[in-house]
């Protein structure tokens, strides 16, 4: 009978000091009593728990497989199980990556018997089984970008990706998808918006839940890409250079006059749409445009992101171009007025006027100038075997073409269409 009264007293110990040590937790997550049904009455399906990281492993084990209950067993436990199931139930829910995405609760009930504990978990969720099993897994910086990149040029509204890494974070996400726009002013048109969250907030190991806008429904991207591509065809197809640096010179003088009478009403100016669609640009559209012709030239050229003028500086885009191996600036929104002030421009003759964060683009101290590019190109023009001066050429730098069938339109209301092919039985489809 002592021995009885003994072990009611230590039970009734151990309760109240579990209790106490619960209280640092939330209180829905702990709820305990005494074992009052028969031994072996005890699920012979519960998970066996021996110490605290298996303990967290198959709580995650529940939600990658979205279970709402599940049935532990503590025996032979190397801690205190009510104890640690407080804090593992809090730190899954709110420090796990996947916890913190994926739960809305976590509680448990456990049952104390004689030599261990039996624990009956319970998780309701705020994401479908889908949207766990859709987490796209990233190891490296790399990895990430590879992915995320995929989401962007497929026309995914979103992505959901784990990375391991502190090398990725909300910004630098917003940052590249920003910069693979500049890179690729082509398949997407118009600049997607990012929207990141982060679960948890903060810490190197986090699933980030990325949501894409894109300006435009799908079903008018996509043709606008097409138009777009192809007159950047045309365009780099009727480019009569051969050598680089007279290739990239032809190439911003082309844009230039391309642009050298604005609508009035301008379509879409900050970017290469605009510019070789309806011949409006702004520094941004003028630097997408040149970035997009000169990689179809096979000339590498970079989309710079900075700002002009020394008082009340302004935000402001241009390029900078490989030639060889030397780096040069080249403005095409200031070609018009002075080419030699805008192309083939080193760092020293640039700076002050622009500003630029320096770190993130090559150095440019390339030695070449427009003017020994234009005098190479007069010296490569045949000349007259008698001596005279050969004929100046007055042409035109060649214009885009009118769009082709299903190729974008410009509409008089400033909108865009898509022609279509001719159906064959004597009707044309109506334009969009």
């Amino acid at each position: 009978m002592k021995k009885k009264i003994l072990s009611l007293l230590l039970a009734a110990l151990m309760l109240l000091t579990a209790a106490g040590c619960a209280s640092v937790f939330e209180a829905d997550y702990y709820h305990e009593e005494d074992f009052s049904g028969d031994l072996g009455n005890v699920p012979g399906t519960a998970t066996e728990i021996s110490n605290y990281n298996m303990l967290k492993t198959a709580l995650t084990n529940l939600i990658i497989r979205h279970e709402e209950r599940g049935e532990f067993r503590f025996s032979n436990y190397a801690g205190r199980p009510s104890e640690d199931l407080a804090a593992a139930c809090f730190e899954i829910r709110t420090t796990n990556p996947l916890g913190a995405y994926a739960v809305e609760t976590l509680t448990y009930e456990t049952n104390r018997v004689v030599s261990f504990y039996v624990a009956d978990v319970y998780i309701s969720y705020k994401r479908t089984a889908q949207e766990i099993q859709s987490i796209q897994y990233a190891n490296t910086q790399s990895d990430f970008r590879e992915r995320l990149i995929k989401a962007v040029d497929s026309y995914q509204n979103g992505a959901v990706i784990r990375m391991f890494s502190p090398a990725v974070d909300e910004d630098y996400i917003i940052d590249t998808v920003r910069r693979h726009y500049y890179d690729d002013p082509v398949t997407t048109v118009l600049e997607p918006k990012v929207r990141v969250e982060s679960f948890p907030n903060e810490g190197e190991n986090r699933v980030y839940d990325i949501q894409i806008s894109y300006a435009l429904p799908f079903d008018r991207i996509i043709p606008m890409s097409l138009a777009l591509d192809g007159k950047i065809y045309s365009a780099a197809s009727a480019m009569q250079q051969t050598e680089p640096a007279k290739l990239a010179l032809e190439a911003a003088a082309y844009l230039s006059m391309l642009c050298s009478e604005q609508s009035e009403k301008p379509n879409y100016p900050d970017t290469a749409y605009g510019v070789f669609l309806a011949q409006n640009a702004d520094a941004r559209g003028f630097a997408l445009a040149y970035r997009a012709l000169c990689d179809r030239l096979g000339i590498e050229c970079t989309v710079v992101e900075g700002v002009v003028g020394t008082m009340g500086a302004q935000p402001h885009f241009w390029n900078i171009i490989c030639l060889g191996d030397a780096f040069y600036h080249v403005d095409v929104s200031a070609f018009a007025a002075n080419p030699a002030a805008a192309f083939l421009l080193s760092d020293s003759l640039l700076w002050g006027k622009y500003i630029w964060d320096t770190a993130e683009y090559p150095a440019c101290s390339g030695s070449l100038t427009y003017a020994q590019v234009v005098e190479l190109q007069e010296e490569a023009e045949p000349q007259p075997e008698d001596g005279t001066p050969a004929p100046t050429d007055t042409t035109e730098a060649p214009q885009p073409e009118e769009p082709a069938s299903g190729e974008a339109e410009i509409t008089p209301g400033g909108e865009r269409s898509v022609a279509q092919p001719h159906s064959g039985d004597g009707e044309q489809p109506d334009a969009e």
